[in-house]
């Protein structure tokens, strides 16, 4: 899925109703159709709100982690410029809120080496591991370093990860917040990060934060999503409420595991609620995203 917010409109919307699982209310069977969901987590859950909500800084109650439990968002990316919204307490505060919730978060920690740390999820005997990396420690285009949040620039960091997660996993996922914000194609860092997980052997890039969604390629036959745009999200620019979600389904092949299935799901997002579309406007998604079809793998032949 691409990026998660359950802050600022999304909460008001939540308030409004008096329910947090809200935002999950429109794809809850195809949630409950999949192992674990992976998505970029764009608020942090700090116990103490330390920065009013408020234009571009977030929080989230904390019980509200049990929508994102119920309905099988296991894993999730912190790696983004909103990770340290409510400073780092408030980071400290949402990693542990995931560990005691059985959640699993990367790309964000105490420390640098924490923040590097890949993760391994197991489901039917398959290992998928995870490590993802930021464009920007805070919500500063990437002007301050600090070493909380994983960083894309640090490629030394993230081939180590990959081979780290070789051993120990059947498929690796790399995960990048990067690219220009409502710019419907990708640009450099995003493709020297692409390019180096690629290289370090990962087996699917997935990227967020353009907020609309960007080209799908195929580098080496591994596929690359430049940006899956919003999936649970508030915003209301041009194209910022429609996105994707990708189902990937791996299968066992005698010793090997291999990606059997990739679909495109496009969504479109109203009062913060994602639902799946099709017809005119899901062409159209993935007309923007230079998908031949919805569905990537397997890859027709000509």
């Amino acid at each position: 899925m691409g990026d998660v917010l359950l802050s600022r409109g999304v909460a008001e919307a939540i308030e409004a109703v008096g329910d947090p699982e809200l935002p999950f209310s429109a794809m809850a069977e195809e949630f409950a159709s999949m192992d674990f969901v992976f998505a970029n987590l764009e608020c942090p859950f700090a116990k103490k709100t330390v920065l009013p909500v408020r234009g571009n800084i977030f929080n989230v109650p904390q019980p509200w982690v049990a929508g994102l439990k119920k309905h099988r968002f296991t894993v999730l990316n912190l790696a983004n410029n909103h990770a340290l919204d409510q400073g780092r307490q408030g980071l400290y505060d949402t990693i542990d809120l995931l560990d005691e919730t059985g959640l699993v978060g990367f790309g964000a920690g105490r420390t640098e080496s924490e923040a590097w740390t890949p993760v391994v999820v197991e489901h039917h005997g398959i290992r998928v591991g995870f490590v993802g990396a930021s464009y920007a420690s805070i919500n500063d285009d990437g002007s301050t370093y600090l070493k909380q949040v994983a960083r894309i620039e640090d490629k030394g960091r993230l081939q180590r990860a990959i081979a780290d997660l070789k051993t120990r996993s059947d498929f690796v996922v790399a995960t990048m917040h990067a690219g220009i914000e409502y710019v419907p194609i990708s640009f450099g860092p995003q493709h020297l990060f692409a390019k180096a997980a690629v290289e370090a052997g990962a087996d699917l890039v997935i990227g967020a934060h353009p907020h609309v969604v960007q080209p799908v390629v195929f580098i080496d036959d591994v596929p690359v999503f430049y940006s899956l745009g919003n999936f649970i999200f508030d915003q209301t620019k041009k194209r910022t409420d429609e996105g994707a979600a990708v189902l990937a389904e791996l299968v066992r092949d005698g010793g090997e595991v291999r990606l059997d299935r990739l679909e495109i799901w496009p969504v479109a997002i109203e009062g913060g609620v994602p639902r799946r579309i099709d017809g005119a406007r899901a062409e159209g998604v993935l007309a923007r995203m230079k998908a031949p079809s919805a569905v990537l793998v397997p890859r027709e032949t000509p």
